[in-house]
């Protein structure tokens, strides 16, 4: 069988374009932390406290910035701090997700009748999903502070890379 020229440049083309994506699709399945790597500026989100108490407000999100250093390839360790919040969680990224260790803990200032008091959120649950240079994260806990407060917190959050950051922090 013999082909006509464009034919052989149509079926070169497909497959030079099956190779690159071959590529481009193992270099993220090989390391998907690379694609959590860098800081993230949440442009929404924040702690619903959930709480027995009455009138304890949610943490605001806005504006914080959350630091993924890449560990290895299945790997990511964060830092989170904000006003009056404290994270430094690890996750186990699997393609675009990348999902806490049970047991991790994040620290926040809570006022309780005009004091703060330092509240620990166990976390039962946490995902950070990437899409490109936008980040979504979701996350369930619990809390309790000086047998008096207790809460289920949740948290979602919107963010975006911030855009001098090219690093994969390992």
């Amino acid at each position: 069988m013999h082909l006509p020229k464009s034919s052989i440049a149509r079926l070169c083309g497909a497959a030079a374009a099956l190779f690159l994506f071959g590529c481009g699709s193992s270099s993220i399945a090989g390391d998907p932390a690379t694609n959590f790597a860098g800081n993230w500026t949440f442009g929404s989100g924040s702690i619903q406290p959930m709480c027995n108490i009455d009138g304890i407000s949610p943490v605001d999100l806005t504006g914080d910035t959350l630091s993924i250093i890449r560990v290895d390839p299945t790997h990511v360790s964060t830092s989170l701090t904000g006003s009056g919040l404290m994270c430094n969680v690890d996750f186990t990224v699997t393609g675009t997700t990348a999902t806490a260790a049970n047991g991790s803990s994040c620290l926040v200032n809570v006022p309780v009748s005009g004091t703060n008091v330092p509240v620990s959120i166990v976390i039962t649950s946490w995902t950070l999903t990437v899409s490109g240079d936008t980040l979504s994260m979701a996350m369930k806990g619990t809390a309790t502070a000086a047998n008096i407060l207790s809460c289920t917190p949740t948290a979602d959050g919107m963010a975006t890379r911030a855009s001098d950051d090219g690093g994969t922090g390992g």
